[in-house]
């Protein structure tokens, strides 16, 4: 067995064989935007010598905007004072939740595995949206409003995600 066919990556998987990607699970998904190795390096590549030209055709062909953005990227990480899509807003929420439950309610959005099976459970993205709706209401209620910032406590659950949306959703941020 050659060392290819191990993690590499995640150091808590070092020395579990890797198993490729069955061809049918691969061929059955939608919109393969990256056919082959070589196209995905030729990709990476240009991410990272022409972030302006790469991220910003991406970013507008993929995610929904409030405002556009009039400039991919400024600063640097070296320097502290890195930003992304400048000028552009967006509601994460959205993004990761109702545009896809508009097109496609039924498809499963969340797949949660709890370590006691009975409490695993998956959620359509229909679900999801109604669950998101539902938690982002009460915390209106509650009178959460435009700055707050909303701690989230609450165990690894498909809730804590719920819960984080629906703060998204209401333009705040949590912790």
């Amino acid at each position: 067995m050659t060392s290819e066919n191990f993690h590499k990556v995640v150091h808590e998987a070092n020395n579990i064989k890797a198993r490729p990607t069955p061809k049918a699970f691969y061929e059955k998904q939608p919109n393969k935007s990256i056919s082959t190795l070589e196209e995905y390096k030729t990709m990476y590549k240009q991410s990272i010598e022409d972030p302006e030209n790469f991220w910003g055709p991406m970013a507008k062909k993929f995610l929904d905007w409030d405002k556009d953005f009039y400039k991919v990227k400024t600063g640097s990480l070296a320097n502290g004072d890195a930003a992304w899509f400048v000028g552009g807003e967006l509601n994460a929420s959205f993004n990761c939740v109702d545009r896809h439950a508009f097109k496609n309610p039924n498809k499963t959005a969340i797949i949660f595995e709890a370590d006691n099976e009975e409490a695993s459970k998956k959620l359509t993205y229909g679900e999801l949206l109604r669950e998101v709706s539902r938690v982002a209401g009460v915390l209106k209620s509650w009178g959460i409003k435009k700055g707050d910032t909303v701690g989230v406590y609450l165990p690894m659950t498909a809730e804590a995600l719920i819960a984080m949306l629906a703060v998204a959703r209401l333009g705040r941020y949590h912790l």
